[in-house]
């Protein structure tokens, strides 16, 4: 208890996700479902012919998702269509005799192209069976906990997904199928769109923002000693809407907007975050206990770095367990810049395996978002930035959504998050999806010159729009914002008044009140697209 309270007076955050009031009209009032309940009875089962479960539906044959990420077959051995018994008999309500885990209810996506395994707890029953689209698969029950494997399936819906045991059935409604993606972080990714007030207020205030190919849900803080799997509180999954789009995350809505916009397909938006939580309250105790071997010969054992150790993960992320994501969109960073930002990239590899191993997917994606500008502490900022850069160019299942041109000087909660979002989905777009979109430029060479001046290889044409701000030159042994910077296409040259050893870009500059009002002149260096050059360090 002492852990949990000291960890609750450092968080900065205004409201917890899924802490605030989550009003919501109906998700589709045209899907035909006269069902309003989770353990809403079928109209006596008069759609059932035979014992496998009656009509067919026509479907389209399955078609892979043009993706690098893929999932694994290993589970589909275990989607089971031949009848274990006659369901034909089970019409009536199943009541409370079959529980469903509380991640499965009405509203729901489930991932496309992945076996998806539904679990939950049943009484007095030996047999399940699950309808889906018109087939029915079964499943089995050992000491009254069961699970159905669902086939790979193409992006659809809404569905109703009906539960049948000997004891009756328990009916799902409004079963999306398409791209689920956990949102991850600290209280940027908390930062819910109401808190924006006018900033985003149009995201909310007219009935254009209702989609209910928009699937999300919030989890409720509960930060545990030991990992649960039960989630707390009353949550449920909702489409967008004007009321849950105002209480939902920012950054984790706008990304879900644009992603849904582009693929065309259902998104679910699953949103766990805490203000103020470093990226070790996310660990397992397992995982965790890697990170402070790392950090101990350096730091020692002080409570500042490990109060709120697993505690995140233990209430909030390990009950999600078992589910299918597409990917991990992660915001998180700040907490971190106080003592440990030069190890951030060796905790953050331990977190994505973590990750990957929880939801049994190798393949699984990492979106991190940079940490936006802020006077704090910019440089401890940019070690961190730095290093999620470092870790994206080991692994081929991670991109970064650029933030060094972004944020507010005064204000670690930058409101307007548009464009974090917009770049979270481009990249994830990008490279994940393969779509054709211009890369971000980029340095790709460069060499110090006989005469003292670097020359730097960019990928793709930019111009300098802020003079030389950004750029620090290491000349007679210390750092200098006294230098100067051409560009010609996809070319920079730096000269310096002696022979420059080192360049670092977008690290610090040097502040004033303009800066600091529009902390975008920060760095220079934009490509013809409008992306800004990353930060990096290179040296002799």
């Amino acid at each position: 208890m002492k852990k949990i309270l000291l960890f609750l007076l450092v968080c900065f955050t205004l409201v917890g996700c899924g802490q605030t009031e989550q009003q919501e009209t109906p998700d589709n009032p045209t899907t035909g479902n006269v069902e309003t309940g989770g353990n809403s009875q079928t109209n006596g089962g008069n759609e059932e012919t035979g014992g496998n479960g009656g009509t067919q539906v026509e479907e389209n044959p399955y078609v892979p998702t043009d993706s690098i990420l893929s999932f694994s077959d290993k589970n589909a051995d275990k989607v089971i269509t031949e009848p274990t018994f006659d369901i034909s008999k089970h019409t009536n309500d199943a009541g409370t005799n079959i529980k469903p885990y509380q991640i499965f209810g009405n509203g729901m996506c489930l991932q496309r192209d992945a076996v998806n395994r539904l679990w939950g707890k049943a009484s007095s029953t030996k047999f399940i069976a699950a309808e889906l689209n018109g087939k029915v698969y079964y499943g089995t029950v050992k000491s009254k906990e069961w699970e159905i494997y669902l086939p790979k399936m193409n992006a659809g819906g809404p569905y109703k997904l009906t539960l049948i045991t000997e004891a009756g059935r328990y009916v799902i409604n409004d079963v999306y199928i398409g791209e689920v993606f956990y949102l991850g972080g600290q209280s940027n990714m908390e930062w819910q769109v109401g808190h924006s007030g006018e900033v985003l207020k149009d995201l909310y205030s007219t009935p254009d923002c209702v989609n209910d190919q928009i699937r999300m849900m919030g989890v409720p803080w509960n930060l545990q000693e030991e990992p649960t799997t039960e989630i707390a509180n009353n949550f449920k999954w909702t489409g967008a809407n004007q009321s849950t789009v105002r209480t939902f995350s920012a950054v984790g809505y706008l990304f879900g907007k644009h992603m849904q916009a582009e693929l065309g397909c259902p998104v679910g938006l699953v949103w766990a975050a805490v203000g103020g939580s470093t990226i070790e309250c996310w660990l397992s105790e397992e995982n965790y206990n890697k990170v402070k071997e790392i950090y101990t010969p350096y730091h020692g054992k002080t409570d500042e770095i490990y109060m709120n150790a697993c505690l995140g993960y233990n209430g909030m992320l390990y009950p999600l367990a078992g589910i299918n994501v597409r990917g991990v969109v992660w915001y998180q960073g700040c907490s971190n810049a106080f003592g440990t930002q030069a190890y951030y990239d060796k905790a953050l590899k331990i977190f994505m395996a973590q990750c990957r191993e929880m939801f049994d997917n190798e393949n699984l994606s990492f979106t991190v978002c940079e940490l936006a500008r802020y006077q704090g502490l910019p440089y401890e900022y940019s070690i961190v930035n730095a290093n999620i850069n470092k870790v994206a160019k080991e692994d081929p299942y991670m991109v970064v959504a650029r933030n060094l041109d972004l944020g507010d000087w005064f204000d670690i909660h930058p409101v307007n998050k548009r464009e974090i979002g917009r770049r979270a989905a481009y990249e994830t777009l990008r490279v994940f999806f393969k779509y054709d979109k211009p890369e971000p430029v980029k340095v790709v060479d460069y060499s110090f010159n006989f005469d003292g001046s670097v020359t730097i290889k960019l990928s793709s044409e930019a111009e300098l729009v802020n003079g030389v701000n950004g750029f620090e030159v290491y000349v007679d042994g210390a750092y200098t914002y006294d230098c100067v910077v051409t560009i010609d296409g996809d070319e920079l040259t730096v000269r310096a008044g002696g022979e420059i050893s080192k360049v670092r870009y977008g690290y610090t500059c040097l502040m004033n009140e303009q800066i600091k009002n529009d902390v975008s002149k920060m760095v220079t260096v934009y490509d013809k697209n409008g992306f800004p050059l990353d930060l990096f360090l290179i040296e002799k």
